[in-house]
């Protein structure tokens, strides 16, 4: 078993998604006598930046095909990626396939658990957690519960977000008065993980789509909360979502990202932080799934009136968060630095 270190940017906010994946996989290496300050180096990179660090290899969680200045970034090296499709955006990025694999994230299931749920037997909660972002499906989910619960005081939509733009903010409001709908709109920058939890106890089933993501860490706590979960099978949540087991999932189809498509997706109030096509080289044009907003109502429709699926998700998807644990990752990273480094 190959010892490793899992570094990164050394500007990450304490509470960012890339500290709190760094934190946790060196922690259960330790855990697991795979922790080595001086051993192989591994940077966790979306863009293969070595920060100035020494760096062996590279988990580059970046979200469709790789574009070519990430490659030369990484000159040679081993690039792991998270997910199965992660691993492929690096291949049609055109980078050689024996330095290129995939480790699967984890969650801690022990901390991301409901103890007692509070649902409001008066209204209904649809949960949906996720920033309002241009890789977001926040605006299909919302035409879905609008287009299906369309004047109903009874159901409500309750979208986490996070530090939502102005413009995004009006967006939501327009959109429930439209459709007279119920929609609560939360975009607190909560750091405490019981305060999520909180959120997830109130859920009686989530939807958490994106068109492009890595591992997608809102996810798989959902399902590790218990909580029913409509995903998409693409990139990270293809590794967890099994259709009617442990998630519910949405139809896609793939489709080339233009520049127009981010423009609206900015106009609309969604950050981007994805690279415009036309501004830089690529292998091959860079690709996301967008979903089927009938799709999306079908099931959302399912999970409202069937308690028995919402509760087959609730028990398959806490088994599935279960198996994917941080002492795994690190057994896997183990595994795959030896397998990458000697070839």
């Amino acid at each position: 078993m190959t010892k490793f270190c899992v570094i990164g940017d050394p500007q990450n906010r304490p509470n960012c998604s890339s500290k709190i994946i760094i934190d946790n996989i060196n922690d259960a290496a330790v855990k697991l006598g795979l922790y080595d300050r001086e051993g192989v180096k591994v940077n966790y990179s979306c863009l293969c930046d070595d920060f100035g660090l020494k760096t062996d290899v590279f988990i580059s969680v970046f979200e469709s095909a790789f574009p070519t200045f990430i490659l030369d970034n990484a000159k040679e090296r081993p690039i792991l990626n998270v997910s199965r499709d992660g691993m492929i955006f690096a291949l049609d990025g055109g980078y050689p396939s024996e330095k290129v694999s995939y480790v699967c994230l984890g969650v801690r299931s022990d901390l991301w658990k409901v103890g007692k749920s509070n649902l409001n037997k008066n209204k209904f909660r649809i949960l949906t957690n996720g920033e309002s972002n241009s890789r977001s499906c926040l605006v299909e989910t919302i035409q879905a519960f609008g287009e299906l619960f369309a004047g109903r005081k009874d159901i409500e939509l309750y979208i986490r977000d996070r530090e939502a733009t102005d413009l995004f903010k009006q967006y939501v409001k327009d959109k429930a008065k439209m459709y007279n709908g119920e929609i609560i709109h939360d975009d607190r920058a909560l750091t405490n993980i019981q305060d999520e939890i909180d959120i997830y106890a109130t859920a009686d089933f989530n939807i958490n789509i994106n068109k492009s993501s890595t591992w997608n860490l809102r996810a798989i706590e959902s399902l590790s909360c218990s909580v029913p979960t409509i995903s998409i099978e693409y990139s990270g949540n293809r590794e967890y979502s099994q259709h009617c087991h442990s998630t519910l999932n949405v139809d896609y189809r793939l489709e080339k990202i233009t520049d127009e498509d981010l423009d609206i997706a900015q106009n609309l109030g969604l950050r981007n932080y994805l690279f415009y096509p036309s501004q830089y080289k690529w292998a091959k044009t860079p690709y996301w799934a967008v979903p089927s907003v009938q799709s999306i109502k079908d099931c959302m429709h399912i999970l409202y009136e069937s308690k028995e699926m919402r509760d087959r998700l609730s028990f398959y998807g806490r088994k599935m968060a279960e198996y994917f644990s941080w002492e795994r990752t690190a057994q896997n990273l183990s595994w795959e630095l030896s397998r990458l480094l000697k070839s």
